[in-house]
């Protein structure tokens, strides 16, 4: 086994006044301090940076015509990527919407034509636009 090293008394400063004590340990404490506060800066920059790219997010999904619900799919680092990709989804969703059958749509569909045609005392049901 090592031996272990006994401190001795020279190894210990000893102070005299409060003064003393306090002008010792403040850099310890100004630096636990300051490192605390560096720490929570981090933090808040962090919760400030997501809260500012979902801002950006909402407000591209607004311009863009999604729902709000759909902001928080948006991916992308510059606000040109974010923008790249609500265009995108903008365009797939409104790709896939069909419209609702309203009396002026001249034709309907062959399967519609034939269960009127099947059940005339039922017709089209209209929409309100």
């Amino acid at each position: 086994m090592p031996e272990e090293k006994i401190p001795t008394e020279a190894a210990f400063k000893t102070f005299e006044t409060q003064a003393e004590f306090d002008a010792a340990v403040q850099p310890l404490i100004d630096a636990a301090v300051s490192a605390k506060a560096a720490e929570q800066t981090k933090a808040f920059q962090m919760q400030i940076d997501t809260l500012k790219i979902s801002a950006l997010r909402t407000k591209i999904a607004y311009e863009a015509g999604l729902p709000p619900e759909l902001a928080d799919r948006l991916t992308g680092d510059t606000e040109d990527d974010i923008r790249k990709d609500a265009e995108l989804l903008a365009s797939l969703t409104k790709a896939r919407q069909t419209p609702a059958f309203t009396p002026e749509s001249p034709e309907l569909s062959g399967v519609e034509k034939f269960f009127y045609a099947k059940n005339p005392n039922l017709k089209p049901r209209k929409e309100n636009a």
